[in-house]
């Protein structure tokens, strides 16, 4: 599997797509035995500060997603909505949803299936 992030500047304003692909016969296999992993696109958009804490950049409406059924996702950030910021936003949304959705494969990946199986029993 692999996390494409295409940016895309127009008219001040900065698109962000981001897309999975190349999903493995063994990924379609967990996805199948245990779901579609679910993330939060929204929330707060926060960086480093350099010093050891966050700092936030921007605070989004929760939008869940399903991966990968809901991809690819696709935002602009405009000018007029976050002034000079629109392309700090628009950078740490797509770091901020990387890291999401790479936990949450990550996480996928950890399971096991210890359940499935055939048991004879002889009478």
């Amino acid at each position: 599997m692999k996390l494409v992030i295409n940016k895309n500047l127009s008219n001040n304003n900065y698109e962000v797509t981001i897309d999975i692909v190349d999903i493995t016969l063994e990924e379609q296999e967990l996805i199948k035995d245990f779901g579609n992993p679910s993330i939060n696109i929204g929330g707060t958009l926060t960086e480093d500060d350099g010093l050891g804490g966050t700092i936030t950049v921007a605070t989004l409406g929760d939008q869940f997603k399903t991966l990968p059924l809901d991809i690819p996702l696709t935002r602009t950030f405009t000018q007029a909505q976050y002034g000079l910021n629109a392309q700090k936003v628009a950078d740490t949304y797509a770091k901020v949803t990387s890291d999401k959705i790479q936990a949450a494969i990550t996480a996928l990946k950890a399971k096991s299936d210890s359940f499935s199986g055939t048991t004879e029993v002889m009478l």
